[in-house]
């Protein structure tokens, strides 16, 4: 079976999309090593280092790994010619517009449709429906991330061929940080020996504007919680580090980017609970991440966020700012439930390791 990689959307920055990419796909190459993969990446951005499958052919493109408009142009000249002189039996893309492989079955995954949301402007909902409808009808088989994002993508595009398969992490990467790394890295952020953790870019839909809000408000009452931001700038960055200078928060919040893995781990195993207040996802990979350290993760009320927990978490309304207070207080202060929503995670995230995702997406391919 020779089978092709879209891969073109992914680059050196860090996302839930290329985890689950790396992840699961390094799986997917031992369990299919009578399979021919090719990887097509991007012109910024060498992918070989990622993988380490002898199955695997790396082919470079002209298409950059951003920028909407130049991507369609340069891929315009170079998929149709380059598809066809391959002759590939399955043809995978990971971002849209979908790239169509009219002579192998084409699979196209699809993390989240927040373009077609109420929120979104006018304009992103005309071009983000012509682009998902047509990558509907281009594409054999749509893959999606869980069942909340299945029903909603059908709920939009009810004759839509789809299939969900969680996003995962590799549990055997979830060793706890040295004594010397954890040291480190408290004393380089300053962090105190208790403190929330929140994990995620810098943009509208993670409602960081309400937790901080929440911060607040706690503070005001008397209990001074710390709160650590983690994510890199999406554009509302600034906007929130405005918000908690006005609202004289500086002692109490602190956003941090461009982190190294062992940073990121590192916090991950210091924090005290995990808050995670977005309003709209398509998954949360962050509450897996969480839960491998054995942390208490208290989350949005939104369906996805209840389907990766089994309804078995604590939740909260993300536009009640005092529903957020009332959540964080409740964990952190009833040791006996922080106990237990740890203990069910221990359980429930060996569900999401790489290692019992990957038959799943074996299963897929071989039937088609």
């Amino acid at each position: 079976m020779k089978i092709g990689l879209n891969a073109t959307c992914f680059n050196n920055r860090p996302s839930g999309a290329k985890q689950r990419f790396i992840g699961l796909y390094s799986q997917l190459f031992n369990l299919m090593r009578d399979s021919e993969f090719i990887v097509f990446q991007p012109s910024d951005c060498i992918m070989n280092h990622w993988f380490n499958s002898p199955n695997v052919k790396f082919v470079s493109t002209p298409i950059p790994s951003e920028g909407r408009l130049n991507k369609f142009f340069q891929g315009s000249t170079f998929w149709d010619q380059t598809l066809k002189n391959e002759n590939l039996d399955l043809f995978e893309c990971f971002n849209l517009p979908s790239v169509q492989n009219s002579s192998a079955f084409t699979i196209q995954t699809i993390h989240d449709v927040r373009s077609l949301r109420e929120n979104a402007s006018i304009i992103e909902r005309m071009i983000g429906k012509y682009v998902h409808k047509t990558a509907i009808a281009k594409t054999n088989k749509i893959i999606t991330v869980s069942q909340t994002m299945r029903d909603e993508i059908l709920n939009y595009f009810p004759s839509a061929n789809i299939e969900f398969l969680y996003n995962g992490i590799d549990l055997d990467n979830f060793v706890l940080p040295s004594s010397s790394d954890l040291d480190i890295t408290k004393k380089k952020f300053s962090l105190p020996s208790n403190f929330l953790l929140s994990v995620g870019h810098f943009e509208h839909r993670k409602n960081y504007s309400n937790l901080i809000h929440a911060i607040k408000n706690l503070k005001e009452a008397g209990q001074d919680y710390f709160l650590v931001i983690v994510g890199n700038d999406n554009g509302n960055k600034n906007k929130i580090a405005d918000q908690i200078i006005s609202l004289n928060l500086h002692k109490n919040i602190v956003l941090l980017s461009n982190l190294s893995d062992t940073e990121v781990k590192s916090i991950y195993a210091l924090s005290t609970a995990f808050v995670f207040p977005s309003i709209y996802e398509g998954f949360g990979i962050p509450i897996l991440e969480s839960m491998a350290y054995n942390k208490p993760v208290i989350l949005s009320d939104i369906n996805v966020f209840k389907e990766i927990t089994e309804d078995q978490g604590v939740y909260f309304d993300p536009k009640d700012i005092f529903s957020i207070e009332e959540k964080i207080r409740k964990v952190t202060e009833d040791s006996n439930l922080s106990s237990r929503l740890i203990e069910y995670g221990r359980k429930r995230v060996k569900e999401f390791d790489f290692k019992k995702l990957a038959p799943k997406l074996f299963d897929i391919y071989l039937s088609q």
